[in-house]
């Protein structure tokens, strides 16, 4: 069948990823093998910006994402909290590519993110591996999993003894969060209504009276600060490369992307900064360092039209916060 065909059948998705250009789209399921089943605009329940498609041929799973032209990997679209969230949404067996406009240039970092980067106009597509490619990013981000699911279980218990147990064994010690951003509190106030506190977390107080697109955008890019901070992911940590290393130390200076200079902040990054990531996992996994639970105050917004209530909520927990409101509005303790 043809990718006209194949897109005909699927449901019109609730939510498209922001800008992504339809047309592009379609070209990117021209590309994958026609045999192959897909979801357009997939809706996972853990997170707001999946892939553009999520196809299963021969017994793998592909998260496909659409590079245009004009977008650059690292920014917008394609920030490296977005696709190290998806990492670990997806199972550990997921194969990541990227289809790109051939006016794309993302060659540079594609290999580190991306299992396989193919051309948008590409008229037989090669064989696609069957598994990941075992990047550096992705061992990075594995080493991740363990922490970031038993963090999630805590954050959308509805026990709280669970979190009061929680906090107890964590008292005193240092979070990931606080590494990434001693001395940079204020970077973060371009994030609406997300504060950081001295204790190594972050809270989003989310006002009432929002759309259900506008509480999700919301909580979208609180998701985003929090996952940065958290796994080392925002531009100049300073107190990490302390910890991780003497600031002479190779070790200790700041990966591509990562500058002392302010004004790089509003450039995207070069690579992400997979040792950092790394080395934050090895931190999680050795006990060095832990966690933090964030705090979440959103409103429950619901319409007639809306399939799943609890969405913007389990996708902030899933990122660490805990959703008060969830459990104020279901008589939680």
């Amino acid at each position: 069948p043809t990718p006209e065909n194949r897109l005909s059948d699927l449901q019109r998705p609730a939510q498209r990823s922001p800008s992504v250009d339809r047309g592009l789209v379609r070209l990117a399921a021209g590309v994958l093998p026609s045999r192959a089943t897909l979801a357009l605009y997939p809706d996972h329940p853990l997170v707001l910006r999946p892939p553009e498609i999520l196809a299963s041929y021969q017994g793998a799973l592909y998260a496909v994402f659409v590079v245009q032209g004009a977008e650059t990997l690292g920014r917008g679209r394609h920030t490296f909290g977005r696709y190290l969230l998806n990492r670990l949404a997806l199972p550990e067996n997921a194969v990541f590519v990227a289809v790109v406009e051939e006016s794309a240039d993302v060659d540079i970092i594609a290999g580190d993110l991306f299992d396989a980067v193919l051309p948008a106009t590409v008229s037989k597509p090669g064989r696609l591996a069957d598994e990941p490619t075992g990047a550096a990013w992705q061992q990075a981000v594995e080493s991740l999993r363990p922490a970031h699911v038993e963090r999630f279980s805590a954050a959308w218990s509805l026990d709280r003894s669970l979190r009061d147990e929680r906090s107890r064994r964590d008292e005193g010690r240092v979070t990931t969060a606080s590494l990434s951003m001693a001395g940079r509190q204020k970077a973060h106030r371009r994030t609406p209504y997300v504060s950081f506190a001295s204790k190594g977390y972050f809270t989003l107080d989310a006002p009432p009276k929002r759309s259900r697109q506008q509480q999700m955008a919301l909580v979208s890019a609180a998701t985003l600060t929090a996952i940065e901070a958290d796994y080392g992911l925002t531009p100049e940590p300073t107190l990490a490369y302390t910890v991780l290393g003497t600031p002479d130390s190779p070790s200790a200076r700041p990966p591509v992307g990562h500058s002392s200079s302010d004004r790089r902040e509003s450039q995207p990054h070069e690579k992400p900064p997979t040792d950092l990531v790394a080395k934050y996992g090895q931190l999680l996994n050795h006990g060095d360092a832990v966690l933090a639970l964030h705090h979440a105050f959103v409103p429950i917004v619901s319409t007639s039209r809306t399939f799943d209530v609890e969405k913007p909520l389990r996708a902030a927990a899933f990122a660490g916060y805990v959703p008060e409101s969830r459990r104020r509005n279901e008589g939680g303790p």
